[in-house]
Order: C-alpha cells, then sequence, then structure tokens
C-alpha cells in the first residue's frame, strides 16, 4: 500500500508521494482509502429538501485534505468552505476493523457552540464504498443515513449523502460534493486549525489548555526501556476540538481527536495507536491539571478491557501522561504506556 507522506512544519501541511505504509502501523489496512489520500477542490450541489424536485442547485465551494495517520493505519479529513451560504469546518477520523471487516468512521461537523460525534460503518465492494448511520426519533421512526465514494478516478470522485426513511427500500439524495484533485503546483501550506472565527468558545472548551503545545520527554511501552517521545496537541476545527499526536521512538505512533460535549455534560474522544489501529472511544472529565478519560474495548477472542487515560500536569513545563488496561473489570492495571513530557514550543491557539 502507498500513502502519502506529510512534510513541513506540525502547523503546515504538504501532501507528496511517500513509500510503504509506515512501521508504526502493525496492521496495515486494505488500501481502500487510498485514492482519497491529497488535497481537493469541492462543488457542494443540495436539492430542496422536501417534494420532488429533481434539480440540484451548486451551494458553495470547500476544500478537503486528506492523510494518513498513525503510519497509514487511519485516515483523517479536513474539510472547510461554504455550503448554502454558510461558513462550515469539519473533520472525519476512519480506520479498518479486521475482525468486522468493515470501515468505522467518527464525523465531526460541530454548529456553533453544539460540538459532537457522529459515526458510520460500512466497506467498499467492486470500487464503491457504502457506509450507514441510523437514528431513531421520539415517536419510534427510524431514519438510515447512508454516504457513498463512487466514480473514483485518479483525480475526481463523487460522494453523496441520502436517507431512507423505509429500511433501504428507497433513498431520496441530499447533498453531493464532486471532488477533483488539486494538482501539486497548486499546493500551499496551510494551518489545518486557522480560523478567523471560531465556531466553539464555551468555557468548558479550554480545559484542556495545559496540554497544548510540543512536547519532547521520554516515554515507555510496557516494560520496555524509556525512548524519546514527542507529542503535538493544538485545535482544530474552528476551536471546537483538540487533535493529539504521541510519537514514541520509530515504531509507534497515537492520534486522538477529542472535545468537550454539551449533551453528555463531559469530555470525549476518539483514539487509534500502532498497537491498537482500531477506533476507540472514551469519555471523562478535567479537573484542575488532571484529567481521565476511560472507555472499554472488545479484543478479537470477545474480551472486555477497560482502558484509562490519564494526564498530570506539573506546572506549565511539565507533563505526565499514561495509558492504562485492566483485564479483570478494575480490580488490577497495567501500564500501556507512559511518558514524561516538557514543553519545548510556545502554546499554540
Amino acid at each position: 500500500m502507498t500513502v502519502l507522506a506529510v512534510l513541513g512544519h506540525a502547523d503546515q501541511v504538504h501532501a507528496q508521494e511517500a513509500g510503504p505504509v509506515s512501521p508504526r502501523c502493525s496492521s496495515p489496512p486494505p488500501p481502500d482509502f487510498e485514492f482519497w489520500i491529497g488535497t481537493w477542490d469541492i462543488v457542494n450541489l443540495q436539492r430542496q429538501p422536501a417534494g420532488d424536485d429533481p434539480t440540484w442547485y451548486t451551494t458553495g465551494d470547500a476544500t478537503s485534505e486528506v492523510r494518513p495517520v498513525v503510519g497509514g493505519c487511519g485516515v483523517a479529513e479536513y474539510w472547510w468552505g461554504d455550503l448554502s451560504y454558510a461558513r462550515l469546518r469539519g473533520f472525519s477520523l476512519r480506520s479498518f476493523d479486521a475482525a468486522r471487516a468493515q470501515w468505522t468512521a467518527i464525523l465531526f461537523w460541530p454548529n456553533r457552540n453544539q460540538p459532537g460525534f457522529g459515526s458510520l460503518e460500512g466497506q467498499f465492494r467492486h470500487g464503491r464504498g457504502e457506509f450507514f448511520t441510523s437514528r431513531t426519533d421520539e415517536h419510534g421512526r427510524t431514519t438510515l443515513t447512508r454516504f457513498t465514494f463512487s466514480d473514483i478516478r485518479p483525480n475526481a470522485l463523487r460522494w453523496d449523502a441520502a436517507a431512507s426513511g423505509d429500511s433501504g427500500m428507497s433513498w431520496r439524495p441530499s447533498w453531493i460534493m464532486e471532488f477533483t484533485r488539486r494538482p501539486p503546483e497548486a499546493l500551499a501550506p496551510r494551518p489545518l486549525w486557522a480560523d478567523s472565527v471560531p465556531r466553539c468558545d464555551f468555557p468548558e472548551l479550554y480545559e484542556f489548555d495545559f496540554a497544548l503545545g510540543s512536547w519532547t520527554g521520554t516515554a515507555t511501552i510496557g516494560a520496555a526501556d524509556a525512548q524519546p517521545a514527542r507529542l503535538e496537541s493544538h485545535r482544530i476545527v474552528g476551536s471546537c476540538a483538540l487533535e493529539e499526536r504521541l510519537e514514541i521512538g520509530d515504531a509507534f505512533e497515537a492520534f486522538e481527536v477529542r472535545a468537550f460535549v454539551p449533551n453528555e455534560d463531559g469530555w470525549v474522544a476518539y483514539r487509534l495507536d500502532s498497537h491498537r489501529p482500531v477506533l476507540q472511544r472514551l469519555a471523562g472529565s478535567v479537573t484542575g491539571g488532571r484529567a481521565e478519560l476511560a472507555g472499554t474495548q472488545q479484543t478479537q477472542d470477545g474480551l472486555a478491557v477497560l482502558v484509562t487515560e490519564q494526564w498530570q500536569w506539573r506546572g506549565d513545563a511539565a507533563l505526565r501522561y499514561e495509558l492504562r488496561e485492566s483485564r479483570d473489570g478494575g480490580t488490577t492495571w497495567t501500564s500501556l504506556v507512559g511518558a514524561e513530557l516538557s514543553r519545548d514550543a510556545p502554546t499554540r491557539q
């Protein structure tokens, strides 16, 4: 599988052809999303929300930058542009679950001060990718939503969204994105988190500020000897979410996106790493300079494993991070990753 490398400073992304998947990905996924890596210009098309009007209307232009994370184990998308006269920012993250032979995607397209995550699951067949989610309203009516990748060519593709109220017997498309690959000579560095007007600015958003910026130090993986470590943490998607990448030595990387979700009155995160390259949901809270997020992951043999992440801020220039797991319901814990880090760059806003 061939991926595109991310070059340049952490706040400036360039896409360039690279070699095979990095050793940081212990279980490479199928190359289903290889076509999507790069920078794309988008034309948005929509139709009237009700009635039988078959006419599609151009409702704005956008840009999508898609890049591999965790050595190619995951695919992250950064989207910014106009839709129906509104300026939007969006983010998605995908990983492949080999045990179920399908892709899982989390979506983060926040309204003003209303961040929240959505998810879809699906797979590619015969060059077409279909991904589904469902929602049941207060009256018991279930609506299926389908996102489709089709007409895939080296420099163009089509994405569309459709909904069904009859268990998939019929579908009504509502949104089409026509992607055209931006040529290499037109690529330019861009801070992925830069926004002139933040979409989110409520107080809880700043609880994780102690971890923002660039950090270096040492880390251990299990009982192995300490290795050099680097942590990058910054805001994305109009300041509505935080993105974090931890690198340890040459063979380990963890990638995480997290946000304070008002509807859940707490922090929600999705992460994957070199040893567990499947999206995992964690949730928790921040108290002062200490944060803890926890979740449950099913192993391939059906065992429920508890996982916790902890951050401890030790002044403006020191941070401790630990990832632990329990296989007996929380009675005993094993440290998977432990890092002692010092700030080496100004905090990014």
